[in-house]
């Protein structure tokens, strides 16, 4: 099944984007799973990156290639060719779901809080917003979607375009100088 994806109206669009993966092994890899697909202690999953799964990214060797080790972000931001889009993903060890594996190459660490079981931290960085702000407002990944969408004056796609969806503007407010 082909559905619309936000990969695709920014590829649409003319917005250029990149991954930028933890412990992904190489660009554009089509590997599930590093090290190994067979390997229990799997840092980098495919699942976590959802690049992978859109028909315009898997049919287009250019766009598949977008997919780049993390460490790719920090030569980008020197030579300031960072895209329009970067979505950043961690590796299994640092993913906040805790990977209680004991082989696993993080130890067996557990990152999550027990007491917050239905909460996700969301940290929000720019570099022109107010410091310190906080949403009580009930968040989803359609929120950071439908912000996507209007950062770019894309339509709303899926549950983006409900009304009870909310906006992760309040985080990106721009700091008022008087």
């Amino acid at each position: 099944m082909n559905l619309p994806s936000l990969a695709g109206q920014l590829i649409e669009a003319g917005k250029d984007w990149r991954a930028y993966l933890q412990n992904i092994p190489e660009s554009g890899t089509h590997l599930a799973n590093w090290p190994g697909d067979n390997n229990d202690g799997k840092l980098y999953a495919v699942k976590h990156n959802p690049f992978p799964y859109v028909a315009e990214i898997q049919d287009d060797p250019k766009q598949f290639a977008k997919q780049v080790p993390l460490e790719q972000l920090f030569s980008d931001l020197g030579t300031r060719k960072v895209p329009e889009l970067s979505y950043i993903v961690p590796d299994q060890c640092r993913d906040m779901h805790g990977l209680g594996n004991p082989l696993a190459p993080c130890g067996g660490a557990s990152d999550t809080d027990d007491n917050d079981v239905n909460r996700v931290v969301l940290i929000a960085i720019t570099n022109y917003g107010v410091k310190g702000v906080q949403d009580a407002r009930f968040q989803s990944h359609y929120s950071l979607l439908k912000t996507i969408e209007a950062a770019f004056d894309l339509s709303y796609l899926g549950h983006a375009a409900d009304q009870t969806t909310n906006t992760l503007a309040p985080l990106l407010a721009p700091t008022h100088r008087e």
